[in-house]
């Protein structure tokens, strides 16, 4: 058979559907390519950045072949109109000094560190070779591409309430890129290339024009560990969950020079899910992009394991005293904990939920997520929802709950904004004047019977031992009873 667009473009079916526009027959060389690209940034994030500019400049030089490809929108599912009744702050309202009473108006930053989840990686792809692009404008956490009713991200749902948010990315492109702003997460980033993120975010905000640094509220998301996992069945050590936690840790203790931070550690999925997408060609992509979950059962087990480890490390420093301070707070979200693959009216896996490769997240689930997120940021410590609900609507800030939630805040109702009990706030019940009389009969039956029982039984004993009380006498020794 003979190559070029023609014979590429059937094979690729971008006018498919949502559901099925997935190519069941990817051409060999395009998935050579994205192994290749893949695999080589993911090395420990060795190369990430140099991968990334190899790819760039692949689509520069073959920009004409993949117009020519075609594509189409991809569907979102997002919010039609906002829910919320916008409470946001004037010119007269006080910035609040403590990080456990900011209302959504009080944010004036997003940024994110972490891996191609957050860069978007392949989110509006239509097919292979729009795979290579990062969509860094629809992320879940630091995307503010258009409005929440076309795109329901985070920082978009932000915006009602803050329309001079900052931070947040639009476009494609690189995390060194314009577009990118302050989304600068690393396509192949592990966890240990995360303190380097933390550091270049830090010097960001420190130098750009556009941030008060002491000043503004800042938002800001910490998600790693898919590319942990995927490495972890052929180096247990390196990615350890005892790594992990040592490079969290570090990066947070990073961030945390940064002041005014709201900070979102976001809990880590179990990524042996993915084996339900298994396809033939999910299979050769998963085989490239994240193999351990395509070598059996036992190495399944090891990464769910490391998962669940990966999960709690992130429950134990959102505890930690010194991230829980009154300008710096750490908030564990752990939407993704239950998150299933979403499926198909016949029990399959509904394939539109993620990028031709059948591992990165497609549109749809970057604003399923961006929901879920926000929910939990409205949600208090102990009660914040573990999976997405497709379909969601964004949660609202109330007058008893006006505050993002942190571990201590509950919202508002730490500092008696809402009672616990509803009904306590009730003011307490009224007597009429008939409940009041017969309340005061029963006291006197209660009380005055059993005082002249007694006052009868002394007067008789009295009387046997020869001696009469006068009335006074009785009267004060029942008083004195």
């Amino acid at each position: 058979s003979t190559w070029g667009p023609g014979s590429v473009s059937h094979l690729l079916d971008p006018d498919s559907s949502p559901s099925t526009r997935r190519p069941r027959s990817m051409a060999l060389w395009v998935r050579a390519l994205v192994a290749i690209v893949l695999c080589t940034a993911r090395v420990r994030g060795a190369g990430a950045d140099a991968s990334y500019a190899a790819l760039e400049a692949y689509i520069q030089d073959n920009a004409a072949a993949i117009a020519a490809l075609g594509s189409s929108p991809v569907p979102a599912t997002t919010t039609e109109s906002f829910p919320c009744n916008l409470v946001r702050a004037t010119a007269g309202d006080e910035t609040p000094t403590s990080v456990h009473k900011l209302r959504p108006s009080d944010i004036r930053i997003v940024g994110a560190i972490g891996d191609s989840l957050t860069a978007a990686f392949g989110a509006e792809a239509r097919n292979g070779l729009d795979l290579f692009r990062e969509y860094r404008g629809v992320s879940w956490s630091a995307g503010g591409q258009d409005t929440v009713e076309t795109r329901s991200t985070m920082p978009n749902i932000l915006k009602k309430f803050n329309p001079e948010l900052y931070g947040f990315a639009i476009g494609n492109g690189g995390p060194n890129t314009e577009n990118a702003m302050f989304n600068i997460a690393v396509t192949g980033a592990i966890a240990s290339d995360l303190p380097g993120q933390a550091r270049s975010l830090v010097g960001y905000f420190a130098e750009s024009p556009h941030v008060n640094f002491t000043e503004d509220w800042k938002v800001l998301t910490v998600f790693i560990g898919g590319n942990d996992l995927c490495s972890l069945c052929n180096d247990p050590t390196y990615y350890s969950p005892e790594n992990y936690e040592k490079y969290l840790l570090e990066t947070i203790t990073i961030l945390q020079g940064i002041p005014r931070v709201y900070l979102n550690l976001v809990s880590m999925m179990d990524i042996t899910k993915l084996a339900k997408l298994n396809d033939p060609t999910c299979l050769n992509y998963h085989n490239a992009v994240c193999k351990c979950v395509t070598q059996g059962d036992e190495a399944l087990r090891q990464v769910t394991a490391a998962a669940l480890a990966y999960q709690a490390i992130a429950e134990r420093i959102g505890q930690l005293p010194q991230f829980q301070t009154e300008t710096f707070a750490v908030n564990v979200q752990p939407f993704y904990i239950d998150t299933q693959i979403p499926l198909e009216p016949d029990g399959a896996p509904d394939y539109s939920y993620f990028a031709p490769d059948c591992f990165h997240f497609s549109a749809k689930s970057h604003y399923a997520a961006g929901v879920a997120l926000w929910n939990n940021m409205l949600q208090p410590a102990g009660s914040k929802a573990k999976a997405w609900v497709i379909g969601a609507e964004p949660l609202c800030p109330t007058s008893e709950r006006p505050y993002l939630c942190t571990a201590t805040n509950k919202c508002g109702a730490a500092f008696g904004l809402l009672s616990t009990n509803p009904q306590s706030t009730a003011a307490p019940p009224t007597l009429s004047l008939d409940q009041k009389t017969m309340l005061g009969l029963a006291l006197v039956i209660v009380v005055a019977v059993p005082a002249a029982i007694l006052a009868a039984y002394r007067y008789q004993r009295a009387r046997r031992a020869g001696y009469t009380p006068i009335d006074g006498q009785v009267v004060m020794a029942t008083t004195a009873v």
